[in-house]
């Protein structure tokens, strides 16, 4: 994790591991929480990320 985080340049704490799911074919309650988490946070960071995103104008603004 502490790789990830330096290679993607972000805090640790933004990064949730999470095994690859898609060859069980059986629900397992505490595994789906697991992904569900997951999905969360990555949701989460992605809100974060357009919340301080400002588009840059490269025309003339049209009304």
């Amino acid at each position: 994790m502490n790789k990830a985080g330096a290679l993607l340049g972000m805090s640790t704490s933004y990064i949730v591991p999470v095994k690859n799911y898609s060859s069980e074919l059986d629900l397992d309650v505490n595994t789906d929480v697991l992904l569900l988490s997951a999905v969360d946070h990555i949701l989460q960071y992605v809100d974060l990320f357009f919340q301080d995103y400002v588009p840059q104008q490269t025309g003339p603004k049209l009304c």
